[in-house]
């Protein structure tokens, strides 16, 4: 398939004496981007399938475009990317929320799992009862693969507790976050 730029494409649609609407400009646009998307797709793919002994060590420094003909392509989207779509007052806000909603679901999940399955009231480590009630909204798959992970290593049994919220949160449709945000944050 031929890429042309959308300057060329109007050139040549110019030349044959047609015009595009408004309409057919974004038509040409979506399957362009498309078209990028797909193709940048299988070129990611193809960098982590060539690197994927570095990536599963750690070792792996560079992102999935490193070396390869795109990524001098994604330095121009990115750049586009800056310029066009992530300073608009829409997108601010959007992150901006965001932010907020990740911020607050972190904060109460965090030190509700501290705890969590390790009491000692010897020396003061015991889970409020707030605590108790945020981890009844965790989702019972996350809690048991805690349970089957856990060491009796405390350190790692921490570890495996904020890694179990990470999971959890991050597992999130951005719309039920927000709505357990509003829901914990009473504005529902």
């Amino acid at each position: 398939m031929k890429c042309y730029t959308y300057e060329l494409q109007q050139d040549l649609i110019k030349r044959r004496g047609e015009t595009l609407s408004r309409e057919g400009d974004l038509k040409a646009f979506k399957g362009w981007l498309n078209h990028v998307r797909r193709w940048l797709m299988y070129v990611a793919a193809y960098r982590f399938s060539y690197s994927y002994q570095d990536i599963m060590s750690g070792t792996y420094e560079n992102d999935l475009f490193w070396e390869t003909y795109h990524s001098i392509t994604i330095t121009i989207l990115k750049k586009a990317m800056g310029r066009f779509v992530f300073q608009t007052s829409s997108i601010l806000k959007l992150e901006l929320s965001a932010q907020t909603i990740l911020s607050f679901l972190l904060d109460r999940f965090v030190h509700a799992v501290l705890y969590f399955d390790y009491e000692d009231k010897v020396h003061g480590f015991v889970s409020s009862k707030a605590d108790k009630k945020y981890m009844a909204i965790f989702s019972e798959n996350y809690i048991q693969d805690y349970r089957n992970a856990k060491t009796g290593n405390e350190s790692y049994d921490l570890y495996l507790r904020l890694l179990m919220v990470t999971d959890y949160i991050s597992g999130m449709t951005d719309t039920y976050a927000r709505t357990l945000y509003r829901e914990l944050s009473c504005i529902e």
